[in-house]
């Protein structure tokens, strides 16, 4: 997809930005660190309990100008001796703590040439966190605004939706319309008037690798207080939080994060709306059908240890089962190979568990180290395969819902009870 973020390099020479890292990255920590030099001892040790590993050094001794190999203790004491450069890459550090793996992935694979990443890239693939943030920060801050975006929408599940009501092409290419901040802060604007107690406000839109575009917007969740540490006094305010939009890049299709839904909803329809300039566009979700042998043959699969295509069964529950009194029965253990046992042996001796698709409950997968949870529901005449999405890598996802629709001809999408609250009127 390319490069976004240019030339927002931080000047290491001055302070840090306040508003950027207060507001932009949600870091409460800003005044603790610069509050911390007060005392350069704690200081130091700080610098050393946060700033670790090989690859993050290098970047440091390169910030320092220092060209011969040192040991890490003389390095953190030279770092320590340039308190504002000292205070950026402590912030770096400080905002390292509980990302995800996945979000600062997609976002260096997006930034950094192939020179930079194959130096922070370990023998099993992974990026060292704090080196990728580092590199990210010093190159552009704004990477660190995606980071944080992306982080958020990695660990929340999804609904899956389709465009519906447009009549033609949009007035111009969807990829185009949605980079556009005015036109997009206009269509958030849009939904904000249909939800005015929600207080939705335009964030970011980042570009995916894989084409696809996600918007970020914020809401208002409900009033709110906090206690303030130095003097004990409340400030009162609102708990926001995030949305999210993941765009097809020709805009016929989103996956929903967030909730209510019905609000991020709202949102992807003035988005369409706007594009495609039809008061008539809305998004409705994405069902995909399936036939229940396709099914069942996948189920046959899963307990099969002769199937190439397999993947192990590791919990089952159905709400009649074939047993004498056909009562709710669960099945579930950490090694597939005896819940698939006991699958077996009540099949040979009572009947099929998965005859009767509507009396399967879900099923539990193992993929990729991953446990995936499969329910089959049937709205109407439509048989269903969906998952659950939430807190699991959204690569993970696609290459779950690729590896189905490869195998055993199945379309998964998330499913909506991810994220309850279908707004009204959509429909299949």
């Amino acid at each position: 997809m390319g490069r976004t973020p240019g030339s927002r390099r931080p000047d290491i020479t001055r302070e840090p930005d306040a508003e950027f890292w207060r507001e932009d990255l949600r870091m409460g920590q800003y005044d603790d660190v610069r509050s911390a030099r007060v005392d350069p001892a704690a200081f130091r040790k700080r610098l050393a309990q946060r700033i670790t590993g090989a690859a993050a050094m290098k970047v440091v001794a390169s910030e320092l100008g220092v060209r011969k190999p040192v040991s890490h203790k003389d390095l953190l004491d030279a770092l320590a001796e340039e308190a504002t450069l000292a205070t950026h890459l402590l912030l770096v550090a400080e905002f390292a703590q509980f990302k995800r793996d996945a979000p600062i992935a997609d976002v260096v694979d997006l930034a950094l040439p192939e020179a930079v990443r194959a130096g922070i890239r370990s023998e099993a693939g992974r990026y060292d966190r704090l080196a990728a943030l580092l590199h990210l920060y010093l190159d552009d801050r704004d990477w660190l605004r995606y980071v944080f975006g992306l982080n958020e929408w990695h660990r929340k599940g999804s609904v899956p939706m389709v465009l519906a009501g447009q009549s033609g092409a949009p007035f111009r290419p969807f990829a185009e319309f949605v980079r556009d901040p005015a036109e997009v802060e206009h269509a958030v604007w849009e939904a904000r008037k249909r939800h005015p107690a929600r207080r939705l406000t335009f964030e970011q839109v980042i570009p995916r690798d894989d084409g696809r575009f996600l918007l970020v917007a914020r809401h208002e969740v409900r009033r709110d207080h906090l206690r303030r540490p130095d003097d004990g006094r409340l400030e009162h305010g609102y708990r926001e939080d995030l949305l999210f939009l993941h765009f097809a890049v020709d805009g016929t299709a989103v996956d929903l994060v967030g909730e209510p839904t019905a609000l991020v909803a709202a949102v992807a329809d003035e988005v369409a709306r706007a594009c495609f300039r039809s008061r008539d566009c809305r998004y409705v979700p994405d069902r995909q059908r399936a036939t229940d042998e396709a099914i069942q043959a996948f189920l046959r699969a899963a307990t099969d240890p002769e199937d190439p295509r397999r993947v192990a069964l590791v919990e089952v529950m159905v709400t009649s089962s074939p047993l004498p009194g056909h009562s709710r029965l669960l099945l579930t253990g950490e090694e597939p190979a005896a819940v698939i046992a006991d699958v077996l042996h009540i099949e040979g001796t009572y009947g099929s568990l998965f005859e009767d698709l509507d009396a399967v409950e879900w099923v539990k997968v193992l993929h990729a180290g991953n446990r995936w949870r499969l329910t089959f529901p049937r709205p109407g005449d439509a048989r269903l395969v969906q998952y659950m999405d939430g807190g699991v890598d959204k690569r993970k996802c696609r290459q779950f819902e690729a590896y189905l629709n490869e195998h055993f001809g199945l379309v998964a999408r998330p499913s909506d009870k991810a994220a309850p609250g279908l707004p009204a009127g959509a429909t299949a």
